[in-house]
């Protein structure tokens, strides 16, 4: 997907800033800023790495700051914001930026242009960064002063004291230590000079941190600048990098190539396909990474989330759309070894030596994500042994009760948590509801017959007839008691949870899972009344709201109607409508402003959720990779279906 933009939205500061881009390669690493340089968060830096124990993310370099010197004339091409004041202006020469896909930033300085490339390399932890003089007329005088920190990207430093402010140079290098147990940096140039020098630079500040932190500035150290002489057509090469580069790697041509080919993937032979999903198949590959040739899945970088709900709904679209069977299997393996008393930690990997469960619905989703893989491989020996007998383990735990009051009821039906546990999915509340979701959760239910019949299908295939006949029987009582008591006919949708004292008729986003799983415990005539219902109150452009519209009183006083829509959900939404009424490509041009936010905020990404007041905001995970995974799963599925019914 090539998206460029031009001066007209390049030097109107108030319209460039709306603008991020990002970087990522396998090892973790990731480089993001706006479009003109200017930093507006805490997680953008120009090299950041992730931590040894591959739990956060540390920025080495935040930015490069830029100056140009014609004659004797100096033009300031790098922007920032401090507390108080914008300065430099470097905007104002910035007259094109494109990423196709490599990211390229085209200066005009007087009648002088400048190209400045950079790219991480999708193989090895290096910023690659030229700068080029390209046309004839007078030579330029270049002077780039790294400003660097060694800091977690979630946080800002608070206390330069103690920080190394050394730089140790070699033969066309220069390497900073700033801070003990943290990545050197080191930098390799081609020509030129660097200059040590000692400066700080006070009260950077980040504008959208403002939204998220109670603090929004900080202090970076520039330790020596770089200064080089660029004549008509001439290059300046940097390679940044946590360790040595050999000699022969630090080539820009080889390189360059290699990670432009790399990227310019094929477009989608369908093309509806290729017209909304151009691009995401590439940045969803890039939350895979490798550590120590183990695969692991950021569900984003920038916030380092792992988040296990979101991998099990991103495993289709990972692996299974380029038949990466392979890695789906490791994957799936890893997931299921992390089984304890039938529950699975919230994260994956763990982010501890003591992983946290507390969550009813992954295993049974976990069950789910065994479905598709079988659909498209047929392979069932892959789940017989050890992890047919772990799927048996979750619906024995479930069944006779395990962690968290999770337990089956004498109905079958699943009971879940108490006033102090929130443990299923989404989490959310509106205005005057209980603050606690507990007792026969809605999703929860649906989920456990969906993995009580899979069960009894994977049994029947792998010839386990005794254990295909239990889950068969134990499936058709669930069923009989979800219709018994989930169903609120006044209402046309289901009740929302079931407790001994109340049942609660909340309309929310769950309402669409019994709807969108591939066994489900309802009639078609019920479910069809629930879907026009979905469609009427939670439908948009831009995917399901979590909730209908609410009004919400502001301290000012103001009265606004708002909601909050989750862009990933889409696809439960289409598989509803495959298993109750229609859906096809044709009809994707209704969520042609959800595509369209990839060409916004974050270039190439779809936010996580978008909340709908009387404007357009992006909200949650800006690279939340989930979305894209199920997009593309989305129209791998009504693809096949076209092609079937054609």
């Amino acid at each position: 997907m090539k998206i460029s933009f031009g001066p007209d939205t390049t030097r109107e500061l108030s319209k460039a800033i709306e603008y991020e881009w990002l970087e990522r390669n396998s090892s973790g690493s990731y480089a993001s800023s706006t479009i003109i340089g200017m930093n507006t968060r805490r997680e953008h830096g120009l090299f950041v790495v992730r931590d040894a124990d591959f739990l956060r993310k540390i920025v080495l370099l935040s930015k490069l700051e830029e100056s140009v010197f014609i004659e004797n004339k100096i033009y300031e091409i790098s922007t920032n914001q401090y507390s108080n004041i914008i300065f430099p202006h470097g905007y104002e020469y910035l007259d094109q930026i494109e990423l196709n896909p490599l990211p390229r930033f085209v200066f005009k300085v007087d009648d002088r242009i400048i190209h400045k490339n950079l790219f991480l390399a999708s193989d090895k932890n290096i910023l690659v960064v030229r700068y080029a003089l390209k046309n004839q007329g007078k030579p330029v005088k270049l002077i780039i002063k790294p400003f660097i920190t060694a800091r977690y990207n979630q946080r800002l430093t608070d206390e330069i004291q103690g920080m190394n402010t050394d730089s140790y140079q070699g033969q066309n290098s220069v390497r900073w230590a700033p801070r003990p147990n943290m990545p050197h940096l080191y930098c390799f140039f081609n020509k030129g000079e660097y200059i040590a020098t000692t400066l700080w630079y006070h009260k950077f500040f980040y504008l959208r941190d403002r939204e998220k932190y109670p603090t929004y500035e900080e202090d970076l150290l520039n330790p020596g600048f770089f200064q080089v002489t660029l004549n008509p057509y001439d290059t300046f090469d940097m390679f940044f990098s946590t360790q040595s580069i050999p000699e022969f790697e630090l080539d820009f041509e080889r390189l360059h190539r290699k990670e432009y080919e790399k990227r310019v993937t094929k477009e989608p032979e369908n093309n509806q396909l290729g017209e909304y999903f151009s691009g995401f198949g590439r940045n969803l590959k890039q939350s895979i990474t490798l550590v120590n040739k183990e695969i692991h899945i950021e569900v984003s970088t920038l916030q380092s989330n792992r988040n296990m709900r979101d991998i099990l709904f991103s495993l289709p679209g990972l692996f299974l759309i380029d038949k990466n069977y392979d890695d789906y299997k490791k994957v799936f393996k890893k997931i299921v070894a992390q089984l304890n008393q039938g529950l699975l930690p919230i994260t994956f990997p763990p982010e501890s030596t003591t992983p946290q469960y507390a969550a009813a619905d992954l295993s049974l989703w976990l069950i789910n994500f065994s479905y598709p893989y079988l659909v498209e491989t047929n392979d069932y020996d892959f789940f017989d042994g050890e992890i047919y007998e772990a799927f048996q383990s979750i619906i024995e735990y479930y069944e006779k009760g395990t962690l968290f009051n999770i337990y089956a009821d004498r109905d079958n039906l699943l009971f879940v948590g108490d006033r102090q546990l929130d443990l299923s999915w989404p989490f959310f509340r509106v205005n005057g509801e209980d603050s606690s979701r507990y007792g026969k959760l809605l999703e929860i239910n649906a989920l456990w017959y969906n993995a009580v019949c899979i069960m009894s299908s994977l049994s029947k295939k792998l010839q386990k007839n005794r254990y295909a006949s239990k889950y068969s029987k134990k499936a058709g009582n669930i069923k009989k008691s979800f219709q018994k008591l989930f169903y609120n006919e006044a209402e046309s949708s289901f009740f929302d949870l079931i407790q001994k004292e109340r049942s609660s008729d909340a309309f929310n986003i769950n309402q669409l899972i019994p709807l969108a799983l591939p066994c489900r415990c309802i009639d078609d005539a019920i479910a069809k009344k629930v879907l026009e219902r979905v469609e009427k109150d939670l439908l948009t452009p831009y995917g399901l709201r979590l909730y209908p519209k609410v009004k919400q009183t502001e301290p000012s006083g103001v009265a606004q109607t708002i909601s909050c829509i989750h862009s990933g959900l889409l696809l439960f939404y289409i598989q509803a409508c495959i298993n109750y009424k229609s859906f096809s490509l044709e009809k994707l041009k209704y969520f042609t402003p959800l595509f369209d936010l990839s060409k916004k905020s974050l270039l190439g990404y779809i936010p996580e959720f978008i909340i709908e007041n009387d404007d357009i905001y992006h909200a949650g995970m800006l690279d939340y990779s989930t979305v894209l995974a199920n997009l593309i799963w989305s129209g791998h599925i009504l693809e096949v279906l076209d092609h079937n019914s054609s």
